[in-house]
């Protein structure tokens, strides 16, 4: 397929995507649906109804030949997979792959990545695939330390990783099967017990192993660097500017603040880096060598190697193809179409990667990168009003690139995370400005720190004077991002939007770039737009109130989108909000007063609250048919089941229901339970 024809190169591209994207969703209705309107289109052809071309055929064929490599090269479990004892209690060996860590801060059980090498029980046989191991703390059993290459034997229940759960749960499952990862196991520290590592040794003697060790050692080396001279915040923000947040585990608090202002770009490796290795490489290479094959290929070489040092996340993949793109088509003194390299990129990625789809970091950073190659040019013209100043320029330039990349990511991070910042703009504007000369001070000052020969520290001497320098632009910018953070306007709940606001408001911004290149019909695209844009952020009523029972609370959600939350909040309240667009709606709880939340336009159907059910306890009340008296729940969240039996015995309750009998007793109400049996107790009221 030639390159020079773009437009062929890019509907290739779009085609390649959208069957990838049919494959990975097991939708194979679609293949013989698609083949049967293709041999219509063929049969018309040879009529002569119609006249295809050749690349109206290649065009025709590309989703066939996609869908069928894609579910080819789908990922699957083998014959002897773990995936065959699923809900079994089974007893086996196996290899762990990874060191076991906490996913937060505050989590205390630990998740590991193993792989299977022998089953133990129910039978004696050799054993494949990966899983998740999830360790459980205990007081009386603490978490050894397990490290990569260690075989133990595990005792536990496998359970499925691709059983339904709640969206604000939900997020692994994408990732694991990726990995080939169909299957997790839980499991407490004495049910897991370290063996001989003779099989470990056939697995860690491979040119492979050894070579991700030596990138994992580096990596950690260089992050080690940074925290020794600047600290945990500063030193974990710097070393995640300039390796990405995959190889650096950054401070949470700033993650967090940065995610809410719309600066989680900074923090992720992406094609700025690639283009500061690229830029420093080629331009000493050319000060020392004349041979441009030796050149290109020298760079080339460290393009690659930066992307394995920086984790191989979606964006720097995409921008270590692209690299490697431009600098063999500059090595023949050509040039790129950049719609169609992007496209070619993308077709590459795919090829490598056909779940990449499904990666929620390559969503995001192919769309911003499409958005900007389409529009950059024609806003910056519309911003800086035909002006020939340099800082106007520049100026409108920046203005254009960060409004056109949110636009661009703007229904992903609505579809994803279920919320908005309204202060990327000028996070932007002031923190930008900073990013550049931070990341080529953190590039250099990591290379030189690892220049230590023997009893000489002259490296690690210049690597904290550089870090020194760099920590008084990295404490501006997390100064102006916890500010910002702060702020009532840094994250807004929206809902999850549905995918046909998603789409108009993709085919309305594709228009307006369209118009704004060609000068005409600007005011009626921008208010097209602009009705697209309402329309992503409309949120109608519920259809009907949602509870949601959590271990240590309860959030209630009326058909107005208000919420109140009972118990203790949490960032999984947040989630939970956000995902429904809800607001919370905030109640002081007087000890002479009841406080009644109304859930829906029936005036029974509510919470009521009082001074003795005000944490985790609660009276539901919903109105019955037919004129009898309404029926009236005790729902208690306690751990504590002395204080839960003391509860119910002064509310003198006439039985029980289970959890299951609890939320078919209420058809009007969409009762969700995310915790586990012992920690609810409901109860009937006497009628």
């Amino acid at each position: 397929m030639p390159i020079y024809m773009p437009w062929l190169t890019i509907a290739t591209a779009i085609l390649s995507l959208i069957a990838t994207a049919f494959a990975n969703t097991s939708c194979v209705w679609i293949l013989p649906l698609y083949t049967a309107g293709l041999i219509s289109l063929l049969i018309m052809s040879g009529t002569g109804v119609i006249k295809l071309t050749r690349s109206i055929l290649f065009l025709s064929f590309m989703p066939i030949l996609v869908f069928l490599y894609v579910d080819h090269s789908t990922t699957r479990p083998g014959p002897n997979d773990l995936t065959h004892y699923i809900n079994k209690r089974i007893v086996f060996r196996a290899i762990f792959l990874d060191t076991p860590t906490s996913r937060s801060a505050n989590a205390t059980n630990q998740t590991g990545t193993i792989r299977a090498l022998r089953l133990d029980f129910p039978e004696q046989k050799p054993l494949t695939g990966k899983a998740r191991l999830i360790i459980i703390a205990s007081n009386k059993n603490p978490t050894p330390q397990f490290k990569p290459g260690q075989v133990v034997q595990i005792e536990g229940q496998l359970k499925s990783i691709g059983q339904k759960q709640e969206p604000w749960l939900s997020g692994l499952e994408t990732t694991s099967k990726r990995n080939g990862i169909f299957s997790q196991i839980c499991a407490t520290a004495h049910h897991i017990k370290l063996t001989d590592n003779e099989s470990a040794e056939s697995h860690k003697n491979d040119a492979l192993t050894d070579a991700n060790d030596f990138i994992n050692q580096l990596r950690q080396r260089i992050a080690n660097l940074h925290l020794r001279y600047l600290g945990t915040k500063t030193g974990s923000l710097l070393a995640s500017m300039v390796l990405g947040d995959r190889a650096v585990t950054l401070d949470i608090d700033i993650l967090n603040a940065f995610r809410k202002v719309g600066l989680s770009h900074i923090v992720a490796a992406s094609g700025f880096n690639l283009t500061i290795v690229t830029f420093i490489t080629y331009w000493i290479l050319r000060r020392l060598f004349t041979h441009r094959l030796f050149i290109t290929f020298v760079v080339c070489a460290n393009v690659i190697f930066y992307a394995l040092l920086a984790g191989l996340s979606a964006s720097v993949v995409r921008s270590a193809i692209a690299c490697l793109l431009l600098l063999l088509v500059h090595l023949y003194y050509r040039k790129l179409h950049s719609l169609a390299a992007l496209a070619i990129v993308l077709f590459i990625n795919l090829i490598a990667d056909p779940a990449i789809i499904m990666d929620l970091g390559a969503q995001l950073s192919y769309a911003a990168v499409t958005g900007i190659i389409i529009g950059a040019e024609s806003l910056t013209k519309t911003f800086s009003f035909g002006s020939d100043n340099k800082i106007v320029n520049l100026f409108a330039s920046s203005l254009a690139v960060i409004l056109l990349a949110q636009m661009a990511v703007f229904p992903i991070q609505l579809y994803h995370f279920w919320q908005a910042s309204f202060l990327f703009l000028p996070a932007n504007l002031i923190v930008d400005p900073l990013v550049a000369p931070i990341t080529v001070i953190g590039f250099i000052s990591s290379f030189v720190g690892l220049l230590d020969l023997g009893p000489i520290h002259i490296g690690s001497c210049f690597c904290q004077l550089l870090d020194l320098l760099a920590s008084i632009p990295l404490q501006i910018i997390i100064y102006i991002t916890d500010k910002l953070a702060s702020s009532n306007l840094a994250v807004i709940s929206t809902g999850q939007p549905g995918i046909v606001a998603i789409a108009l408001y993709y085919a309305f911004l594709l228009f307006f770039l369209a118009t704004l290149a060609k000068g005409k019909y600007r005011l009626f695209s921008l208010t097209l737009f602009s009705i697209a844009l309402i329309f992503l952020f409309y949120k109608p009523n519920l259809k009907q109130p949602v509870i949601i029972l959590l271990p240590n609370s309860t959030i209630a959600i009326n058909t107005e989108r208000k919420a109140i939350c009972l118990g203790n909040e949490s960032p999984q309240t947040n989630k939970i909000l956000s995902f429904y667009g809800a607001t919370l709606v905030s109640s002081k709880y007087d000890p002479d007063k009841t406080f009644q939340f109304a859930l829906s336009s029936k005036p029974n159907a509510s919470i009521i609250v009082n001074e003795e059910t005000q944490d985790t306890r609660f009276l539901l009340t919903i109105p019955s048919e037919n004129n009898t008296p309404p029926k009236t729940y005790i729902v208690s969240l306690s751990r504590n089941k002395s204080d839960q039996n003391k509860f119910m015995s002064v509310l003198e309750p006439t039985s029980s229901l289970s959890l299951a009998e609890f939320s078919k007793d209420l058809p009007d109400i969409d009762v969700k339970i995310c915790c586990p049996q012992n920690s609810v107790g409901i109860r009937i009221l006497t009628q």
